[in-house]
């Protein structure tokens, strides 16, 4: 059996067995944690974890990751998105030539206001 962690949220387990197992590793018990299980480089089955001893975790697989590390980096690509796409406007609309579209709206509305009172 060998083992790696990639980053406190990932652990690969490479082994080889022909009967049942349990894998235990000395990391404080949190329901988060989940393993998943490849075959041939295809995923096999997830399967989340058990208490073991009441206070680590307990899996029956070989690629154990932390379920919020997932939501963190999907998190980190639709902010990525988002401001590329928000560069990707600013650079346009200058490109256009027609100046700050929305800074003169802006001041319009602001001058109608004023002039109002």
């Amino acid at each position: 059996m060998a083992f790696e962690r990639k980053d406190p949220a990932t652990i690969v387990v490479r082994l080889n067995s022909v009967t049942p197992f349990t894998l235990v590793f000395a990391e404080a018990y949190d329901p988060f944690w989940e393993a998943r299980v490849y075959k041939d480089g295809r995923l096999v089955e997830v399967v989340r974890s058990v208490p073991v001893y009441g206070v680590i975790n307990g899996f029956l697989t070989i690629v154990i990751r932390y379920v919020p590390q997932d939501w963190f980096e999907l998190g980190l690509r639709i902010s990525a998105a988002t401001f590329a796409l928000c560069v990707f406007y600013l650079v346009w609309d200058r490109s256009r030539g027609k100046g700050d579209r929305w800074a003169v709206w802006l001041e319009e509305r602001v001058k109608r206001l004023c002039s109002c009172s």
